[in-house]
């Protein structure tokens, strides 16, 4: 799997994907897509230049500069890949952050990664913006004392078990 894992009867994501994670939210955003939008992505396949032959132990693979990456078809993506392409030995799979790709025509920009660093202003602003879009609305100070008073007697009760 590519996201999580079970491991132990918990599901933890995997470390590719928290990579993957890392890079869709710090990619360049050239078509505006919205926070939670940075965090899919699509398959596609890119054609490489050279690669394993018969016997070589280097999988490593050139690329052509101007190789652009083109998208497998969403609704077959949930298809064994080997019946949706056909020349499996001559692409690589990629995983596609969709901040890389235009919505209007679903072609894949070539966007430069790079990393985003942020000075402690922007960082602290970012914080105050996330805590003003909390709504706040359903933190009453009367549902929060029924909810401490609550959590007090399940508590309460607990203890009283356990004597």
């Amino acid at each position: 799997m590519i996201e999580v894992v079970n491991d132990n009867g918990m599901n933890r994501r995997t470390g590719m994907y928290q990579d993957l994670l890392y890079l869709m939210e710090n990619s360049a955003n050239p078509h505006g897509y919205d926070r939670k939008a940075l965090r899919q992505y699509r398959f596609g396949v890119i054609e490489g230049i050279g690669g394993q032959e018969t016997g070589d132990t280097n999988i490593a693979r050139d690329y052509d500069k101007s190789s652009v990456p083109r998208l497998i078809e969403s609704d077959v993506e949930t298809e064994p890949i080997k019946e949706i392409v056909e020349n499996l030995l001559e692409l690589d799979i990629l995983l596609v952050p969709i901040s890389q790709i235009r919505p209007q025509d679903g072609v894949v920009t070539m966007q430069i990664w790079r990393p985003e660093f942020k000075t402690e202003q922007e960082v602290m602003k970012e914080a105050v913006e996330y805590i003003n879009d909390i709504d706040l609305s359903k933190y009453s100070p009367e549902k929060l004392e029924a909810a401490n008073r609550k959590e007090e007697e399940t508590l309460m009760e607990e203890a009283e078990k356990m004597t």
